[in-house]
C-alpha cells in the first residue's frame, strides 16, 4: 500500500492529523490495532473544542464552563468561562475517528513497525488481525504514547517515539458527588514531609451526582505507583477540600495509566518521523492534562506537511520549529523536576488567593488545559494582510523568551509565552516594539526579535514588582508568594537587561532609565494618575524604542512615544471597564485587586458616592455611572494614540492601529454591566 502521509496511532492527535490531511486531499493511512475499553470519562477543554469545532467535529456530554481550583483546604478559585465538556473517552474516540474515515482516510488495523526508509519513502510492515501488510509513505506521523496499565503503547510503531513514562495516573468513574458540583475540579495536593510527590486530583461531573475521578502524579518517581494507592491519596486530598467528597464511591472500574511529560526540541529532531501527542511527551507536568495539547501537536504537524508536501525534511524542520515556540516552556520543565515542582507548586498553594497579576497569570498557564491556549501558534488573532510580516518576528520572540528562561526557571517559560499574558496576539509590547521598527525600513526586524523579547521579559517582572504585595500570611515560615516574586521578577528583569546589552547595546541607557522611571512612578504612592502614568511608560518604551533602533527620524521617534503612552493608558481604562463588568481583564485580575494593589483608574468617589467592590455590587447607578466615565476616558486615550499613529509607513501604521482597535475593543459594546 502506497500512501502520502502513514500516520501510527488513531488517538485523538493521529485521528485530527489525519482529518485534516485527508480534507487537503492527502493519502493517508491511520495504522492503529483496536483500543481497549475505556470505562471512564475525559475533560475536553474549551481550547481544544474550539480547535474540534474549527473542523467542523461538534462533541456530545455535559458542558461545563468554569474549573474550581482548590489549592489549598481554605481556598477555592473558580476560573468562569473555560468551555469545554466531560464525555466518555470511548466516545471521543469514536467521534475523532469517524471524523478521520469521513474525511477519506483510510483506516488499517493493526501493529506497524518501521522497518526503513528509501529514497525518502518510510517502510512500516503493518500486523493486521490476520494478514501482514506492507506500506510505503513520504510522511510519516508518530502518534503513539504510554498505554493503560503501564505499558508503552505501539512500541513498536514508533522508534524514538512513545518515550519512556515519566508519571502515573489511574482514572475511575464515581457517585455520590455533591448535587451543585457544577464545574470541573482540580485540586492539587502540595508535597510535604509526609508526602514527598505532588498530586493533582480531577473530578468531572457528568451530572445527577456522577463523575469520573482522575488523579496524576506527573513527576518522575523510581517505580509506578499503585493505583489503589494514588486513588487512595485522591480521595483523601478531596476529602480535606470539603467532607462532603467523603461520599464518593466507585461506578466503575479503575483505569491505570502512565504519563510521559518529556518533551523536548532534540526528541522531535531525533524521532523517525513527526512525533504529536503523548509520542512527543505532551502532558502538563503538573496536572497530566494530555488532550489539548494532542489537538495543537496534530494541527501544527499537518500545517507542517500541508506546506511542504514533497519535501518530508523541511515539513520535519517546520514542524521541529513551531513546535518547540509552542511547547519547550510548558513541558521542559519535566528534567527539572526536583529541582523546580516542589517550588512551584508551594508557590500556586500559598499565592492561591491572590488575584496580582503576576499569580493570577500563573495559574493559568501552569494549571488550566493548554494554558487557555498557548504562545505564537497562528495569526489567528492578527489582521490577516499583516499575520504573515509579524507572525516569523514574534515566533522568533518566543523562541529567545523560551531560550532563556526554560532551564533555570521553566515555568516562567509558560507564563512569558501564553498567548493570555496581556491579552493575546494583537497586544504584546513585541507588536508595537515590531511597529515602531518598521516605521522606517533600514534594519531587518528579524534582527530585533531578541531585543523585543527582552522588552517583554521586563514587562512581565514588573508585573511581579510594581503590584503592592499582599498582606504577610500570619504564623512563622516563608512566606512562598513573596518569595517567589522577588526572585522571579529580580530573574527577569536581569535575563532583559543581558539581552539588552547583547543585542542593543546602544539603547542599555534608555533601558535602565526606563526601569528607574518604573520605580520613581511606583514610588510616588496610589492614585488614579500614578497608575495611569505607570501603565503609559509601561507600554511607551517598546513603541518607542523600537522605532529608535528602525532608525526612525526624531519626530517618528516622538510620534510613536506618544502613540505608547496613550496606549498604555487606554489599556487600564480597559481593564477597569472589564473589570467592573465582572468580566476576565486582559490582565487576569479583579477590580477589588486593582484598588488594593493601587492599579486603577477609578477614583475614590464618583458623584459624591464611595467606590468600593460592594457599592459597586450593590448599586447599580453608581456602577453605571463609573462605567460611563472609565469607557468615556478610554476612548479619548484611544483617539489620541490613533492620532499620533498617524505613520508615514502603512505597514507600521496599520499594525498600531490594528493593536489598539483589539485593545479598545470593550469600550465599544455597553454590554456584560451585571457588577464584580
Amino acid at each position: 500500500m502506497i500512501a502520502d502521509v502513514a500516520v501510527l496511532g488513531a488517538g485523538p492527535a493521529g485521528c485530527v492529523l489525519a482529518t485534516v490531511l485527508a480534507r487537503a486531499g492527502r493519502s493517508v493511512l491511520l495504522i492503529d490495532h483496536p483500543p481497549a475499553p475505556a470505562d471512564h470519562d475525559l475533560y475536553v477543554s474549551g481550547p481544544a473544542e474550539a480547535d474540534l469545532s474549527s473542523l467542523d467535529i461538534e462533541l456530545a456530554g455535559h458542558h461545563v464552563d468554569a474549573v474550581d481550583l482548590r489549592l489549598r483546604p481554605d481556598s477555592c478559585r473558580r476560573v468562569t468561562g473555560t468551555g469545554g465538556r466531560v464525555m466518555p473517552v470511548g466516545a471521543l474516540r469514536a467521534t475523532l475517528r469517524t471524523a478521520a474515515i469521513e474525511a477519506g482516510a483510510q483506516p488499517l488495523p493493526g501493529v506497524g513497525t518501521v522497518t526503513g526508509q528509501l529514497d525518502g519513502v518510510h517502510r512500516i510492515r503493518v500486523d493486521g488481525l490476520s494478514v501482514l501488510v506492507s506500506v510505503q509513505a513520504r510522511h510519516l506521523v508518530l502518534a503513539v504514547g504510554c498505554a493503560p496499565n503501564g505499558g508503552r503503547e505501539g512500541a513498536a510503531n514508533s522508534p524514538s517515539g512513545g518515550g519512556q513514562p515519566t508519571g502515573s495516573m489511574v482514572s475511575v468513574r464515581v457517585s455520590g458527588m455533591p448535587d451543585d458540583t457544577d464545574a470541573v475540579l482540580l485540586a492539587l495536593a502540595v508535597p510535604t514531609m509526609q508526602q514527598r510527590v505532588p498530586v493533582s486530583v480531577w473530578l468531572l461531573p457528568t451530572g445527577a451526582g456522577a463523575g469520573t475521578l482522575g488523579v496524576a502524579c506527573p513527576v518522575p518517581t523510581t517505580r509506578p505507583l499503585d493505583p489503589a494507592q494514588l486513588l487512595a491519596v485522591g480521595r483523601a486530598t478531596l476529602t480535606e477540600l470539603d467532607a462532603r467528597y467523603a461520599g464518593l464511591t466507585d461506578a466503575g472500574k479503575a483505569q491505570a495509566g502512565r504519563l510521559h511529560t518529556g518533551f523536548s526540541r532534540q526528541r522531535l529532531v531525533a524521532a523517525n518521523g513527526l512525533l504529536i501527542g503523548a509520542a512527543a511527551g505532551l502532558a502538563n507536568p503538573f496536572t497530566g492534562e494530555t488532550l489539548g495539547y494532542a489537538v495543537h501537536s496534530a494541527r501544527l504537524a499537518a500545517a507542517a506537511i500541508g506546506t511542504h508536501p514533497d519535501d518530508p525534511a523541511a515539513a520535519r524542520r517546520h514542524y521541529v520549529q513551531r513546535a518547540a515556540a509552542r511547547f519547550l516552556g510548558r513541558f521542559e520543565i519535566a528534567r527539572h523536576a526536583t529541582r523546580r515542582h516542589h517550588l512551584t507548586w508551594r508557590v500556586l498553594s500559598a499565592a492561591a488567593d491572590s488575584d496580582q497579576p503576576f499569580f493570577a497569570k500563573t495559574r493559568r498557564a501552569v494549571l488550566l488545559p493548554s494554558g487557555v491556549t498557548g504562545a505564537v501558534a497562528t495569526g489567528a488573532d492578527l489582521d490577516p494582510v499583516d499575520a504573515s510580516f509579524a507572525m516569523p518576528f514574534l515566533l522568533a520572540c518566543d523562541e529567545v523568551l523560551v531560550r532563556t528562561v526554560q532551564t533555570t526557571w521553566p515555568f516562567l517559560a509558560q507564563l512569558a509565552t501564553s498567548d493570555g499574558t496581556l491579552g493575546g496576539q494583537q497586544l504584546r509590547p513585541a507588536l508595537l516594539f515590531l511597529a515602531g521598527l518598521t516605521a522606517s525600513t533600514r534594519v531587518p526586524p528579524s534582527r530585533r526579535a531578541t531585543t523585543a523579547a527582552a522588552v517583554e521579559l521586563a514587562m512581565l517582572g514588573a508585573l511581579a514588582f510594581l503590584w503592592q504585595p499582599g498582606a504577610r500570611p500570619s504564623g512563622r515560615g516563608i512566606d512562598w508568594a513573596q518569595t517567589a516574586t522577588v526572585l522571579s521578577g529580580d530573574f527577569l528583569l536581569a535575563q532583559a537587561s543581558r539581552l539588552i546589552a547583547e543585542s542593543a547595546p546602544e539603547v542599555s541607557w534608555a533601558f535602565a532609565d526606563w526601569l528607574a522611571d518604573l520605580t520613581h512612578l511606583r514610588a510616588r504612592g496610589r492614585g488614579p494618575e500614578v497608575a495611569l502614568d505607570v501603565y503609559g511608560s509601561l507600554f511607551e518604551f517598546p513603541a518607542r524604542i523600537g522605532t529608535y533602533l528602525g532608525g526612525g527620524v526624531a519626530s517618528t521617534v516622538r510620534a510613536m512615544q506618544e502613540f505608547g503612552n496613550r496606549y498604555g493608558r487606554a489599556f487600564l481604562h480597559t481593564e477597569d471597564v472589564l473589570a467592573v463588568r465582572g468580566e476576565p481583564t486582559r490582565l487576569d485580575t479583579t477590580w477589588a485587586a486593582m484598588r488594593s494593589g493601587g492599579f486603577t483608574a477609578v477614583p475614590a468617589q464618583v458623584g459624591g458616592v464611595h467606590v468600593s467592590e460592594s457599592t459597586l455590587r450593590d448599586d447599580p447607578g453608581l456602577r453605571a455611572a463609573v462605567l460611563a466615565r472609565a469607557r468615556a476616558a478610554g476612548r479619548r486615550e484611544a483617539a489620541a494614540a490613533a492620532a499620533a499613529a498617524d505613520l508615514t509607513d502603512e505597514t507600521a501604521r496599520r499594525l498600531a492601529t490594528h493593536s489598539l482597535a483589539a485593545l479598545t475593543s470593550p469600550l465599544r459594546h455597553e454590554s456584560g454591566t451585571s457588577g464584580t
